[in-house]
């Protein structure tokens, strides 16, 4: 993962009991799926 990423996961845990604005929202659901593969790309790596 890269320095991008990870800055992106620190930033949402902190804002995570604020309301998400809908552009954060749209911008969220664009980078899960990336999050997600790099997540199980990790844990496979792990194994």
């Amino acid at each position: 993962m890269n320095k991008t990423q990870s800055l992106l996961i620190v930033e949402f845990d902190q804002e995570a009991d604020l309301p998400l604005l809908p552009a954060e929202l749209k911008l969220l659901l664009e980078l899960l799926p990336e999050l997600l593969k790099d997540m199980l790309y990790l844990q496979d790596e792990k194994e």
